[in-house]
């Protein structure tokens, strides 16, 4: 190559690198272009924010609960409600009031949930195939064990009729209580707002508009408050696969916390809401035969000793087949301690009872197959569901 044509090639190289950094200089100078206009009379749909880092402070919760009971008239003439006309029936105020100091005790105080507004609702609720109950019908078909609607109900009217989904964006509620009657077809739990995830149900459909997640539990005062705790540990379970999905298995203490003999020989811990460390089915929360177990190791979390300290345990242990007692034993070993694990806080309540908390960047995972499990029912079988 000629010297004339070095010069002429660093000429042009020169003038092309001098484009360039004109062209740079013109997008770091440039407006930002404004977002594409929501349609006429929407709000505008910002992506979920992120779960700001959590630094582990141990703080207490006292979520505001709307709980609306059904109670509906079953005796036009009279005005005679299904309450009394089913004397079997548990009163909602005990349960209620029974369910919030159980979570206040096994939390240590941490969880105080307050029921600022109660509505009663003196009518059966629409399911979602546009079914409706009917006093008389509803009483002599359940007093003499005949078949039940089972549909679902249908959430949307619930959400529009008590204005929820705007009362949770305005900050005046964080979760919704619904009390019924067998068959009602409420989910055991269920949640909305934007990033909103499986939590025991699927998620409320047109609810991504509320900025924050909120919780819709559904309880039924033919039964107690161990299954009102089921429900909440149900919830749990969901909330916690969220919390730790992506996790190594070794990195995974929610999968260590839950795992029992059957399914993890010689390795039991906890168990979970079905299945205590000695459980060989659903619900054998009184079997007698001893196991070794480290549950109580979480007690000393997130110092869980290493090796594993296993010591002989049996039903004795969580309250030999009582269902609130073995689900209020499962809920004191959860860890409530401030601090921070692997990016996790060691309380894993603030995640239970907020789902705010918790990063939505990952796929739900779920504790056992995705099949819906069957709760006994007086005269059979029915999903998992009130």
């Amino acid at each position: 190559m000629s010297q004339g044509q070095g010069q002429g090639g660093g000429s042009i190289i020169a003038q092309l690198i001098g484009l360039l950094l004109n062209l740079l200089k013109s997008f770091q100078s440039a407006p930002a272009q404004p977002s594409e206009p929501s349609t006429p009379g929407e709000p505008s749909q910002p992506a979920t924010p992120e779960t700001p880092v959590d630094l582990g402070k141990l703080e207490s919760l006292s979520p505001r609960v709307l709980l609306i009971v059904y109670n509906p008239v079953v005796d036009s003439a009279s005005g005679k409600k299904l309450l009394s006309a089913v004397s079997w029936f548990n009163n909602p105020d005990e349960l209620i009031a029974g369910y919030v100091q159980d979570l206040a005790a096994v939390s240590n105080g941490l969880v105080n949930y307050k029921v600022v507004e109660t509505v009663e609702d003196t009518t059966f609720a629409a399911k979602d195939n546009g079914y409706v109950f009917q006093g008389a019908d509803f009483v002599s078909a359940y007093t003499t064990r005949q078949p039940l609607d089972g549909n679902m109900v249908d959430y949307g009217a619930i959400l529009a009729k008590y204005n929820i989904v705007q009362r949770v964006a305005n900050n005046e509620l964080d979760e919704v209580w619904l009390m019924g009657y067998p068959n009602a077809g409420f989910y055991e739990s269920t949640m909305g707002g934007r990033g909103a995830f499986w939590c025991n149900g699927p998620v409320l459909p047109n609810t991504e508009k509320c900025p924050r997640r909120f919780v819709v539990m559904g309880f039924n005062f033919e039964r107690g408050i161990g299954e009102m705790e089921e429900a909440f540990g149900h919830r749990t379970e969901s909330i916690m696969e969220q919390v730790y999905h992506g996790k190594t298995e070794s990195a995974n203490l929610w999968h260590r916390f839950i795992q029992y003999e059957q399914k993890n020989s010689g390795e039991a811990n906890d168990g979970w809401m079905h299945y205590a460390p000695n459980s060989v089915q659903d619900y054998d929360w009184g079997n007698l035969t001893p196991v070794q177990s480290c549950a109580d190791d979480w007690y000393q979390f997130p110092n869980l000793p290493n090796p594993p300290i296993y010591r002989t345990m049996t039903a004795n242990d969580w309250g030999n087949g009582d269902i609130r007692k073995h689900h209020t034993w499962w809920f004191k070993h959860l860890p409530k301690v401030e601090g921070v694990t692997d990016s996790v806080a060691n309380n894993w309540w603030k995640y239970a009872v907020d789902p705010n908390n918790v990063s939505v960047g990952r796929r739900t995972g779920m504790i056992a197959d995705p099949e819906p499990k069957l709760y006994l029912h007086p005269w059979g079988s029915m999903p998992h569901h009130q």
